[in-house]
């Protein structure tokens, strides 16, 4: 008998179309969704030298792969060309508004509200790079580099990023990124995050916000409330019932780049255009089990 289906990449998301030189590279279709993001009709000055699709493609290519601007194949233009026409794009909030409109489309497609009112806060620590920027050490990780704090709705598609040197504690680094997924989607009423946020910092980010933080813990940690009472209200707002046992409900952050924004924009249109749907890791089981049925 086969064995059950199992999402990933197939050799239909390896086949190259005619037009793309590389699979980095945007599609015709894939084109045509994002073109008047960057495509400037009617513009004073001169004309472009090197079409918007080829910066595009160039762009890709580099967060794709995750090589050296200098090391750009020349059939593209130069390096120093693409590496300025990304930053002005990146200044300019266009990637951001691909990944925003991407989001929308594959919310459209899994039938959900265009604006989430569930999310999940996270922070990974990675490795850094030999070029500097703000690094840190986590002694929890054992890693020396930096710390990207995550906030995405329940499909795993993301809202807010920032990225912070890795001794930044998770909660401190919490607060920054649920702010700016707020500002950006005040539909939120709910926020997932791990037992690394419990706490004050949960019950700042809910007081702050508005918004309920549900603590997810590990299944193995038995300090974890079993029942509630009835008409036990929410903790934050109205005092505890001291016959019942409440379980706590704290908040968690998580944070980004450019270049995440580019790569989870770059994955998504596979799973837009070719009707592909990938499995989703958002932390541990328990939290994948509490969040799967939110909004």
């Amino acid at each position: 008998m086969p064995g059950p289906a199992r999402y990933g990449y197939s050799a239909a998301h390896r086949r190259l179309e005619p037009e793309q030189i590389y699979p980095s590279c945007l599609t015709n279709a894939e084109w045509t969704l994002v073109r008047d993001l960057f495509e400037n009709e009617g513009g004073r000055g001169l004309p472009p030298r090197f079409s918007r699709r080829t910066l595009v493609d160039a762009c890709c290519y580099v967060v794709r792969t995750g090589g050296s601007w200098r090391m750009l194949p020349k059939h593209f233009p130069r390096w120093q060309n693409v590496y300025r026409t990304f930053r002005r794009w990146s200044a300019q909030g266009k990637f951001e508004q691909m990944h925003d409109r991407l989001r929308a489309q594959w919310r459209e497609r899994e039938a959900r509200a265009a604006e989430p009112t569930a999310a999940v806060l996270d922070a990974q620590s990675t490795r850094g790079s030999p070029q500097g920027g703000d690094t840190g050490y986590d002694a929890g990780k054992k890693v020396k580099g930096r710390k990207r704090h995550l906030v995405v709705d329940t499909l795993g598609l993301l809202l807010a990023v920032s990225v912070t040197a890795a001794s930044v504690q998770d909660r401190d680094g919490a607060h920054p990124v649920v702010a700016a997924a707020m500002t950006k989607y005040p539909s939120i009423q709910r926020l997932f995050a791990d037992s690394g946020y419990a706490g004050q910092c949960a019950q700042t980010v809910s007081q702050c916000h508005g918004i309920r933080v549900q603590v997810v813990r590990h299944p193995a940690n038995r300090n974890v409330g079993r029942w509630i009472r009835p008409e036990q209200l929410d903790l934050f707002t109205v005092k505890a019932d001291a016959q019942g046992f409440a379980s706590l409900y704290w908040p968690s952050a998580g944070s980004s780049s450019a270049r995440m924004l580019g790569t989870n924009v770059h994955d998504g249109w596979r799973c837009i255009t070719i009707d592909w749907r990938r499995s989703l890791k958002l932390g541990s089981g328990s939290l994948r089990r509490d969040c799967c049925f939110a909004g």
